[in-house]
This record gives C-alpha cells, structure tokens and sequence, in this order.
C-alpha cells in the first residue's frame, strides 16, 4: 500500500587465498580512489539514497489527523504504520544546464482503519540532492522536522502495461541522470521518459502535486495530459 521502496545492492570481495589477495589488493585500492558515478554507471548507488533517509526518518515527528482542517476520518492518533517513501529522481534546472544536480524526495505514507483502497499520504519532509558529476556526495536537505498530512491518496491494481511501464524504471533513471549533464533534452528516449514520469505521477498524485512547484520546468515538459496511459487508462 505504500509507494515504491528503494533498496540497496551490495557487493562482497572475499578473496579466499593469500595468493589472489595480493593480487586483488591492489585492483581494491585502485576501485576505492574511483567515483561511483562515471559514464558507464551514471546513478549512484541506491543504497546511499536510501540511507541518509532511513538515517533522517526517526527525528521526523510523525502527524497526527487534523479534525480542525477538515480531517474527520478518525480521532487524533488513529493513522498507524507511517513509512517512508523516496520518489523518483527529479532533474534540479530544466532544461538541462549541465550542472548534473537531481533531488529524490522523501515523504510518508500511512493507514488509517476505516480507509479502503486508499493511502494516507503525508507531503514531503526532506529530499536528497544528488551530484550526478560524482564530485559531491549525496546530501539531504529537511524540508519539514513534522509529517504534514496532504491527502487520501487512492490505490489499485496495475495493468499488466503499466507493470511493464515500471519496470523501465532503471532505464530512465539513468537517461535522466545523464541529461542533468548536458545542456539540451535531445538524444534520449523522451516517450520512455514522459510515460513512466507521467505513469507515477498519476499514481502518485498527492506527492507530485507537492512536488511540482521545485520543477515546473520538467513536469511542464512531460506534458502528462497529452501522454498516453499504458494500456490506455
């Protein structure tokens, strides 16, 4: 019931002979002086985004219903399970200026006994800003110290073509890293980008609602209105 979870991949060197550790120690050394973001590998791992906000997530005071703003559904208290939730990654200038900078944003979603096939959905709390040019490590920067309630954010099962349209995902990521490198939006795959942007989007309306007004350029540009829904929803 809750947005798409970011998950971290990670890898072991175990070498299991003196021999073959004197051969790999030095490849090691050479693999620690090198950046994780280079051409061939443009998105960082996702286990450094993830982390600065799991490590921000506790210090977040946690939102309770708001009656005096017209949240009746329940008594103060009652929404239980929030969790975090990063979206996809959002291009800082757009056009493109070259600058490399992209923010992934954090923010809650809850249940509230009572709710059917829908999602409390809390507006973002932090984002994490990240240099796709490798020369800084990711940083997050706090929005909000408290949950604040947006909306009911209604849920469903996907088509099988939108299942497909997700699963791009990675993809578009990583054309989207390399476009906040370049100075123009040509040479990339814009109908893969405009539908799975516009894709969560439509899913994810309450938070891209919130999100907007730091990218008015970029989602301006996906147009969503005139992309078509795969499937054709």
């Amino acid at each position: 019931m809750q947005g798409e979870r970011e998950t971290a991949f990670r890898q072991e060197l175990r070498p299991k002979r003196v021999g073959i550790f004197v051969v790999t120690f030095p490849l090691l050394l050479l693999c620690l002086a090198c950046s994780p973001r280079t051409a061939t590998n443009p998105i960082p791992p996702k286990g450094q985004v993830e982390a600065l906000v799991k490590q921000s997530w506790p210090g977040i005071e946690k939102a309770l219903p708001r009656p005096d703003l017209g949240d009746t559904s329940g008594p103060p208290g009652e929404v239980v399970g929030w969790d975090y939730v990063i979206s996809p990654p959002f291009p800082g200038a757009w056009p493109p200026d070259g600058q490399g900078l992209l923010y992934y944003y954090a923010y809650a979603s809850g249940f509230r006994p009572g709710l059917v096939d829908a999602d409390v959905v809390a507006a973002p709390w932090g984002r994490v800003k990240v240099d796709a040019t490798g020369e800084k490590a990711p940083q997050m920067e706090l929005l909000h110290r408290q949950l604040r309630e947006a909306s009911i954010q209604a849920v469903r099962p996907l088509k099988q073509e939108e299942i497909t349209a997700y699963q791009s995902k990675e993809r578009v990521e990583a054309q989207i890293f390399l476009l906040s490198k370049a100075s123009s939006p040509k040479g990339v795959d814009a109908a893969a980008i405009r539908q799975y942007y516009c894709l969560w989007s439509k899913d994810n309306g309450v938070v891209a609602h919130q999100i907007r007004p730091f990218h008015p350029g970029f989602l301006n540009w996906l147009d969503c209105r005139q992309v078509a829904a795969p499937g054709g929803r």
